[in-house]
């Protein structure tokens, strides 16, 4: 099945290119020609806020913490693989340490040791930025149903994530789920702070993204992280929610 796939994502990263508007009259790309699609597809993901507010009041903290760690340590063949196509086998080297300590005295990578024991580096690493490093084109952003923001670069590096990860394919969507509800703080401020929410999720994703690529910030977690201040009790789901981190 997975071989059959493969072509079909060597010929999506050939229309990549082909995807990227030409420059307008003033010389500037449109990064975000398809707008009133993309309007449309966020407005849906929205609707789907309450369910991150309703995990995050169902579970207990060192729950999502304990499942955010695991599904990031059965990411790893994705961070691996990724570092080893930008040519750094040292960092590929050392996630592999990494999902061995987590797998191990980590407890199948609910807790991550390898950092609160060791500093190990973690690696924030995906194929769509391998991809970019080979010099493929981003191609316009876009927004996907259910995944969120995107570019056709970073889609195509989401299917290669996809056949690398993991993390069983019945559990995928508490993984989805866990994710949104721990960004539910940051969201909520950025939502408050914002004049159109639409248009700061797409500049941040941009933004990011692009600094992912020009290595600033795609190192984390290198130190042990101090011991974190008591949550307040959850309060009861609000409908203010939209996922713009992972």
């Amino acid at each position: 099945m997975r071989k059959g796939v493969l072509p079909l994502v060597f010929a999506a990263l050939l229309a990549t290119g082909c995807l990227t508007p030409p420059p307008g009259p003033d010389g500037v790309v449109d990064r975000d020609p398809y707008e009133t699609q993309n309007r449309l597809f966020f407005a849906f993901n929205d609707a789907l806020e309450p369910l991150g507010k309703h995990w995050r009041f169902l579970t207990p903290r060192f729950v999502r913490t304990a499942f955010d760690n695991a599904f990031t340590n059965m990411r790893y063949p994705i961070r691996a693989v990724s570092c080893m196509g930008q040519g750094r086998a040292t960092h590929a080297g050392l996630e592999t340490i990494r999902f061995l300590v987590n797998s191990t005295l980590g407890v199948v990578g609910l807790w991550d040791a390898s950092t609160q024991l060791f500093a190990i580096p973690y690696y924030d690493e995906d194929s769509g930025q391998m991809l970019a490093v080979w010099g493929i084109p981003s191609g316009p952003y876009w927004m996907i149903p259910l995944l969120g923001p995107s570019t056709p670069r970073d889609t195509v590096g989401y299917i290669l994530d996809g056949l690398m990860n993991l993390t069983p394919s019945y559990v995928a969507p508490v993984a989805w789920l866990n994710g949104r509800a721990i960004a539910v703080p940051t969201i909520d401020r950025a939502r408050e702070a914002s004049l159109d929410y639409y248009t700061f999720v797409r500049e941040a994703y941009l933004q990011r993204r692009d600094a992912q690529i020009e290595e600033k910030g795609a190192l984390r977690r290198t130190e042990p992280e101090a011991p974190a201040a008591a949550e307040p009790e959850p309060e009861a789901p609000s409908d203010d929610f939209y996922e713009i981190e992972e």
